[in-house]
């Protein structure tokens, strides 16, 4: 123990970039660690798949002993400090296998968001841009959302740089986190560290509501982390799946609780307590929440960097990465059709609404700067002054759709402002594609015809054109199709 000791103490560790200075173990809670550390070690290495090492468990059983006493100066007074030493033990000896699961760009894509935001928050876009590569080399990298706060490409460049931050964009990485102030730094670790905790709390408090075993065995040879037991910041490549989790034993729900948390995350209560057996269980997960999956997401890059204890406590830290996760926008992607985002309308364009200044407003110094009270607008002009857009000429905002959201829970205000966004953001997503398609490319190459035809050359549509003449007709097609539902 001595020994173990002064390792601990030859060194600086951080809890969400708080110094710790770890203690010598008490003789009970050596024997707390060494049993539960290595009951769980046989389990690892009797299922070689998961790639939890004898190192890989010294460097949890190590952070464990680190973080004793903040844990226990946290929740000692509430559950005893035995119960904290058994509980953090516990959590930090499960064999989840480093790296578990799919790639997790979509999450390092949340962290971007948050980058981005803050980026514009303190106007430093001009030390972020020099930064990102001109165009993001691996397209597959990027889940598919799309946020028309920025111009398209910025969130997949800054994905990308995230994603290589161990690899070709180290430096560029340094430098992005870098630019976030002393405080703000400090803000996003202690959310992280809130998240951790909560989950920490709830997973006492299974302890404290229904007792566990004092050993697992007999175990069955199925026990293994559940595939949704992800790691945020894989690396992007795929990995083999770990052995299926098939049954948990009943006399040990604690371990049920931490092993089953990450693939319950917001299903329905009914399901989730048939997985947890026990309806408090139940009750604690579905109470457990982030407040900004951004945030999280962005805090957890932060304390990678930093090698901050945080990032490495195991089924606590899965628990926060893989909260945040499943509350980004795009974590639910494959649900099934959902309503259009546009219902076909005609046109409307009468001069019928008494123009009105909005309340408040300040008299303009120029008298012709504002229009005369009462002078009718029509539609079209209203919102041309709120935006500077044209508005659809023969869309508008599907009930079908607002109908649906009200249906998952949304009040009717807030149902026809997402179906309003819904359609707006459709149409814009709808023109970039047509240009991209070179649907409205026909003035080039009716120039390169015409000249063609000048020097008496036979001209032949090439590809391109083939491509955006099909692609007009498939326009064509679906929207007729649409406009007869």
């Amino acid at each position: 123990m001595s020994q173990k000791k002064t390792t601990l103490r030859g060194k600086t560790w951080r809890l969400g970039g708080e110094t710790l200075s770890p203690t010598a173990l008490s003789d009970t809670e050596e024997r707390l660690f060494s049993d539960i550390f290595s009951e769980f070690q046989s389990l690892s290495k009797a299922e070689p798949a998961l790639g939890v090492t004898a190192a890989v468990m010294r460097s949890r059983e190590t952070t464990a002993r680190v973080c004793l006493d903040y844990f226990c100066e946290q929740f000692e007074n509430s559950y005893g400090r035995e119960t904290v030493t058994q509980a953090l033990a516990t959590a930090l000896a499960l064999p989840i296998r480093p790296g578990i699961g799919a790639p997790e760009s979509s999450a390092l894509c949340g962290a971007a968001v948050w980058l981005l935001d803050y980026v514009e928050r303190w106007n430093l876009q001009s030390d972020l841009l020099p930064l990102l590569p001109d165009a993001c080399e691996d397209p597959e990298i990027f889940p598919g959302a799309e946020d028309f706060r920025y111009p398209p490409d910025l969130l997949p460049r800054l994905t990308y740089v995230l994603l290589n931050r161990k690899s070709g964009s180290i430096k560029e990485f340094r430098k992005i986190m870098g630019l976030l102030r002393k405080d703000d730094a400090a803000k996003l670790r202690q959310s992280f560290r809130e998240v951790a905790l909560d989950y920490f709390n709830r997973f006492l408090e299974v302890r404290k509501r229904v007792a566990p075993s004092p050993s697992l065995s007999p175990v069955p040879e199925t026990l293994a982390p559940l595939p949704a037991a992800k790691d945020l910041f894989s690396t992007g490549k795929k990995q083999p799946p770990p052995p299926s989790l098939k049954e948990i034993p009943t006399h040990a729900p604690d371990v049920a609780f931490l092993l089953k948390t990450p693939s319950l995350i917001g299903l329905p209560p009914e399901k989730t307590r048939s997985e947890l057996y026990y309806r408090r269980m139940s009750e604690l997960l579905a109470e457990f929440t982030v407040r900004d999956p951004y945030e999280i997401c962005a805090a957890g890059v932060l304390l990678e960097r930093e090698n901050d204890l945080l990032m490495n406590l195991n089924a606590l830290t899965n628990a926060a990465l893989a909260c945040a996760e499943r509350h980004l926008p795009w974590s639910r992607q494959h649900v099934g059709s959902v309503p259009p985002a546009y219902d076909a309308a005609p046109f409307e364009s009468a001069l019928r609404y008494p123009f009105r200044k909005p309340s408040g407003a300040e008299e303009a110094s120029d008298d012709n700067a504002d229009a005369p009270e009462g002078e009718l607008f029509s539609e079209g002009q209203l919102f041309y002054l709120a935006t500077g857009y044209l508005p659809p000429r023969d869309r508008r905002a599907s009930e079908t759709l607002t109908a649906w959201f009200q249906e998952q829970g949304l009040s009717e205000a807030r149902a026809r402002e997402f179906a309003g966004a819904a359609m707006a953001f459709s149409l814009s997503a709808d023109a970039r594609a047509d240009a991209d398609d070179g649907v409205w490319g026909e003035a080039d190459g009716a120039s390169k015809r015409a000249s063609g035809e000048a020097h008496g050359a036979k001209s032949e549509p090439d590809d391109a054109e083939r491509i955006a003449d099909l692609t007009r007709q498939l326009k064509s097609a679906k929207q007729s199709a649409h406009d007869k539902e």
